[in-house]
């Protein structure tokens, strides 16, 4: 190969160029709708015809492109947005560097038509791996309209990087709702094979486009944040505590109508319930900021989705403490401290009342009984085959009981066995999921009376691709008009059932481009995490027994789904050490 340093082709030059702003499909329409918004559309209508990157069309209502000016939107560096140096640290608009277009046409085979209002006819441009064809007159509506085919044609390594069609297409609503978000007062619609996957008309507030959007039942379990001072304004909503996600996708960060990635938010709003949920959850947020556009530098990256703030080290505890006091005003956090402490008699006494009451490790149902799966104890035992193991991994236990309701401790031969509970669980009811999803008979737990579940559009999208592997592991579902769902039925043993958590953070859980085995895991990981007995639960004698037993016959005990250790032995050599004690 010849080392010699040569100026690089222009097509070579575009197609590299292309590659920092056209990562996906998504990344097309991003600048497409940027520059729909900032020619002040009032409907943006985006049309996909099977795999995004084989057909994606976006249509406007904005005041047009003149025929002279075409071919100049569609050259690098050329825009109308800014004239001088200057203007980049006030950015008013959406896009301003002016290679959109031409990264676009750069990679793809694109059609360019427009009509200003002002007049009686339109044009239309091609453009093929960054070859700019002739001017065409047209007769069109006045508008813009941009069709793009065969995205990376030209750069066939390209697509072996795409998701799924599946995935390729969520990515294209999620930015479609997150710039509805930011622009209520426009319209938007997205069209798959010539059906509508949804349509926003324009609304007045934010409020009410997030109606539009989260669904009404979803937005009442939020409430609303609206805080106005003399260099900032932040509005949006905030979810309860109790309807924390799994994954922080379902939080929308907008700063000047802009949809960005903003760690310093997602970290105000982390701090803000720092006291209310827990490590690995994230709760539901749609934030709007407001900043003076010299504040915000967009200038970071050619996709402009990372912003730097200028005055972030200010903002951050500002934030801060403007949302802790709105989130602890709807949602008092427990104190503990003030709790009285156990007398020594209490710590030491051993055994428990008859009476007392504990709950069942595996909940009855309708189905389960109707099958046999009811013990004794009104506990439905879910089926599981006993394998063989080792001395080394079943000790003989006896003598178990119950710690702060939160282990399970038991004396072995040579020491002392102590077993989380929830981790326990966890890993007895993940086995079982995952040998449903592999080929076992289902086992569900019918609800006594169906529930409605509203999602969003992408939660929608993805149900209705996973649904045979929602019914393997239990659910029993139907679609119930829009983006809602009716369950009847669910996993058997699931003890959580919050407005639908566990059907959500499953949907949360599946991955973009997962291979079948990952999807099952994650699968099973949601519905052990919402089924296993929580820590502060009290267990009798038998269910401890039986969720001992269980444990031992798992193909790894010692972990949890998550790779947490599940138990912990202490020798009785160490207990001597540790005593000054001769064995």
């Amino acid at each position: 190969m010849d080392s010699s340093i040569r100026v690089l082709p222009d097509a070579l030059v575009g197609r590299i160029a292309a590659g920092e702003v056209v990562e996906r499909p998504a990344s097309v329409i991003k600048e497409l709708v940027e520059n729909s918004l900032d020619a002040g559309a009032a409907h943006i209508e985006v049309s996909l015809d099977g795999e995004p990157q084989q057909f994606m069309q976006v249509a406007d209502d904005g005041k047009g492109i003149s025929a002279e000016e075409l071919t100049l939107a569609v050259q690098r560096h050329a825009t109308s947005k800014i004239q001088e140096s200057d203007d980049l640290t006030q950015i008013h608009t959406l896009g301003f560097r002016g290679e959109g277009l031409a990264a676009i046409g750069a990679v793809a085979r694109l059609r360019l038509s427009s009509r200003p209002l002002d007049s009686e006819m339109g044009a239309s441009v091609f453009v093929e791996d960054g070859r700019i064809g002739a001017v065409e007159p047209i007769a069109r509506a006045h508008g813009t309209t941009v069709e793009i085919r065969d995205l990376f044609f030209s750069t066939p390594a390209r697509r072996r990087y795409l998701k799924s069609q599946t995935a390729e297409v969520r990515a294209i609503s999620q930015l479609l709702q997150a710039y509805a978000l930011g622009n209520p007062g426009v319209g938007f619609s997205l069209m798959q094979r010539s059906k509508q996957a949804f349509h926003f008309p324009a609304a007045p507030d934010l409020a009410s486009r997030a109606a539009q959007i989260l669904g009404a039942k979803r937005l009442d379990r939020m409430f609303p944040v609206e805080i106005e001072e003399a260099d900032l304004a932040l509005e949006g909503f905030l979810g309860a505590p109790e309807d924390s996600r799994a994954r922080s996708g379902h939080q929308i960060f907008l700063v000047n109508g802009r949809w960005v990635t903003s760690p310093l938010l997602r970290q105000v709003v982390r701090q803000a319930y720092s006291d209310l949920i827990p490590p690995g959850r994230h709760p539901e947020a749609l934030l709007s900021l407001r900043l003076p556009p010299e504040d915000v530098d967009v200038n970071v990256h050619p996709t402009k989705k990372e912003i730097r703030l200028r005055r972030e080290r200010e903002l951050y505890p500002r934030l801060t403490e403007l949302l802790r006091r709105r989130v602890e005003g709807h949602f008092p956090s427990f104190q503990l401290s003030g709790q009285p402490e156990e007398s020594l008699p209490d710590v030491l006494e051993e055994g428990r009342p008859e009476s007392q009451t504990s709950l069942p490790l595996y909940p009855t149902s309708p189905k389960a009984e109707a099958e046999g799966w009811v013990s004794d104890q009104s506990s439905v035992v879910l089926p599981f085959p006993k394998t063989e193991t080792k001395d080394s991994a079943e000790p003989t236990l006896a003598n178990l009981w119950q710690l702060h309701e939160t282990y399970i401790c038991a004396r072995v031969k040579q020491g002392l066995l102590i077993i989380d509970q929830h981790a326990a669980h966890e890993r007895v009811l993940y086995e079982q999921a995952l040998k449903r999803l592999q080929g076992d008979p289902p086992l569900s737990q019918e609800l006594l009376f169906p529930l409605v579940v509203e999602l969003t559009p992408d939660e929608f999208a993805v149900l209705l691709d996973s649904l045979s592997l929602l019914e393997k592991v239990g659910f029993h579902l139907e679609t119930f008009g829009g983006t809602s769902v009716l369950v009847h039925a669910i996993p058997a043993g699931v003890r959580e059932w919050k407005h639908g958590a566990l059907l959500k953070d499953i949907l949360d859980h599946i991955s973009d481009l997962p291979s079948e085995m990952e999807n099952h895991e994650r699968v099973a990981r949601s519905v052990a995490c919402h089924g296993a007995v929580k820590a502060g639960q009290t267990l009798g004698n038998v269910e401890m027994n039986e969720l001992v037993d269980q444990l031992f016959a798992t193909e790894k005990p010692q972990g949890d789904p998550h790779g947490r250790p599940v138990f912990l032995r202490i020798e009785l050599n160490e207990l001597h050490r540790r005593f000054g004690r001769s064995s």
